[in-house]
């Protein structure tokens, strides 16, 4: 699921957002090596899972997923200061895209069928990657950060709700001996 959903996350960010050169998906961090590859699309953006996934138990008996991702924005154009305001512009028009969207909703257009349980991109933030090595090359490395909590497993309590209940009386009650 985790898989779907960052693919849906590169579709409707790759849609809303015309002035990126290439969209993509990326796995983990992001070498410099990674980096220096996608100036040529510059101004690029990856979205991938970054950092560790938590999870929670619910009273329910399912689990929350508590899955960390990071859109980067990549751009290389001229001086570094120009690169800077660039990439902060782009990162703040994905910051807002991405407080927008349902990743796990239903779209005909696409035939993406509902994902149960997926929810709504939470705990956004903006932030500058370090790195002296990119900054000498003239590139700007701007991530937008946020979680998505996705619950799985099965919900007792709505499962058990959802089977039939027999009640069964001795052949010898009598419910008027227990009216008042």
């Amino acid at each position: 699921m985790l898989a779907e959903i960052n693919k849906r996350l590169v579709v409707l960010l790759e849609a809303a957002h015309p002035e990126f050169r290439d969209v993509g998906r990326h796995r983990g961090r992001m070498s410099v090596e990674d980096i220096r590859k996608l100036i040529v699309f510059s101004p690029a953006l990856r979205i991938g899972l970054f950092g560790k996934l938590s999870t929670e138990d619910l009273p329910s008996g399912e689990r929350v997923l508590v899955v960390p991702f990071a859109a980067a924005v990549i751009v290389c154009e001229g001086e570094l200061i120009d690169s800077q305001d660039m990439a902060i512009a782009l990162a703040l028009k994905v910051e807002t895209t991405l407080a927008r969207i349902i990743p796990g909703a239903p779209d005909e257009d696409r035939d993406w069928p509902i994902l149960p349980g997926v929810g709504l991109p939470e705990e956004l933030s903006i932030d500058i990657a370090d790195g002296d090595e990119l900054d000498a090359d003239g590139i700007a490395l701007w991530a937008v950060l946020f979680k998505i909590r996705v619950v799985i497993g099965e919900d007792l309590a709505r499962a058990g709700a959802e089977d039939e209940i027999e009640i069964v009386l001795p052949d010898d009650f009598d419910p008027a001996e227990i009216a008042p």
